[in-house]
């Protein structure tokens, strides 16, 4: 009986394409139960603060201050992890922070500024429907749930 005898070249391909295949994971983001508990967290924090927005600033002022600076301490992280996911994380982070970005830093920002330092309710209500986009697209990029590619902002 013959036994089948593949030539060398067929050997090396399949072991270059076992190599490939299996080296891709390590090309991927790998999961990050840190960044996913900071982005909930901070969503939960947020939407909190944001809905105390009809009332006066400086009532809140101690715990905005500390949420700005945890979600920088978010939007620094995902920057040093490298890999395309969380580099498309940390762009989203900086929209979030960015006091001019239509998120988290712009609400804190306006807050300060507002007569009487308080936000009338819709515009509470528009920022907290925006946050709630935005960590939900940094969540779904953590997960894996979500393309790099499908766009940000």
């Amino acid at each position: 009986m013959n036994s089948l005898r593949l030539p060398i070249h067929i050997l090396w391909i399949f072991g270059l394409a076992f190599m490939v295949l299996a080296g891709c994971e390590r090309l991927a983001d790998p999961y990050s139960a840190e960044a996913y508990k900071q982005a909930t967290s901070l969503k939960a924090r947020s939407l909190a603060l944001v809905a105390k927005g009809t009332e006066p600033y400086s009532k809140h002022e101690q715990m905005a201050d500390a949420l700005l600076i945890d979600a920088a301490s978010a939007f620094e992280f995902a920057k040093g992890r490298g890999k395309e996911a969380s580099q498309t994380a940390a762009k989203q982070w900086a929209i979030i922070v960015d006091p001019n970005g239509g998120s988290l830093g712009d609400f804190v920002a306006q807050w300060r500024k507002a007569p009487n330092q308080r936000m009338g309710q819709f515009f509470v209500d528009e920022f907290s429907e925006i946050l709630s986009v935005q960590f939900d697209r940094i969540i779904e990029l953590e997960t894996g749930r979500r393309s790099t590619s499908s766009g940000e902002g």
